[in-house]
């Protein structure tokens, strides 16, 4: 007699999984039908488009910076764009705490430009990034305004250059292709936002601080003395 355990074997997981697809609809027609309490199904294991930004940087150090795109409906934005590749840059809850005098001048527009600022519309690890230096549009850049940044790298210390500040990355929060997220050292402020602090005047390199006159300076003020009149340096006495 053949042995058929392996037919039926096949048969019978090909069976129970079936009979468990039919179950599954079968309980969602009767649970929509006569709202009988039947056990639900089971919710599937969140796939890398399923990921909650918001979520996976509150848990890693970017609370701060989370309640930032929450408050302007930034998050929204970075949501939408996840499945076609994310970078995002989140500046430490210290980091965004220290900054915050500043971040309530703004007004409502800037406010959401800001954390928008710190986001990329393409996925770039940490390879990517010390191999494609540059400029870089951000998901702030719309027609006029730029709001884009340099990517530049010192080593192995990959830097965002603003021309206002520049910033270091630290670490990685997550990475998960589409997204991967990075922590930075400074809050990103883009030159269409901010003004560039500027530093006290410092006289010429070429110029010592405390240098004596030189003989031309000291001939030119003795002839300046020798041309005034006796009426004049009695006045000046």
């Amino acid at each position: 007699m053949q042995d058929t355990s392996q037919d039926k074997r096949r048969w019978t997981d090909s069976f129970t999984w079936s009979n468990h697809t039919g179950q599954v609809q079968t309980s969602e027609r009767q649970a929509s039908s006569c709202g009988s309490s039947l056990p639900e199904k089971e919710a599937p294991t969140a796939a890398p488009t399923d990921l909650s930004i918001t979520e996976i940087m509150m848990k890693q150090g970017c609370k701060a910076f989370t309640n930032l795109l929450k408050a302007t409906d930034a998050d929204e934005t970075f949501n939408q764009n996840l499945d076609s590749g994310l970078t995002m840059f989140c500046p430490t809850d210290q980091v965004v705490k220290d900054f915050m005098t500043k971040y309530k001048n703004l007004t409502a527009t800037k406010k959401k430009s800001l954390p928008l600022y710190h986001g990329l519309l393409v996925y770039m690890n940490m390879q990517m990034l010390k191999t494609n230096t540059g400029i870089m549009n951000t998901l702030a850049t719309d027609g006029a305004n730029k709001f884009d940044f340099i990517v530049d790298k010192n080593d192995e210390v990959v830097m965002l250059d603003t021309t206002i500040v520049i910033a270091k990355i630290t670490g990685i929060v997550k990475d998960e292709e589409p997204l991967i997220v990075y922590k930075i050292n400074k809050v990103l402020l883009p030159k269409e936002m901010f003004k560039p602090v500027e530093s006290a005047s410092a006289p010429d390199a070429d110029t010592p601080v405390d240098s004596e006159p030189t003989d031309d300076q000291t001939l030119m003020i003795t002839m300046g003395f020798k041309d005034w009149g006796a009426r004049d340096w009695l006045w000046w006495c």
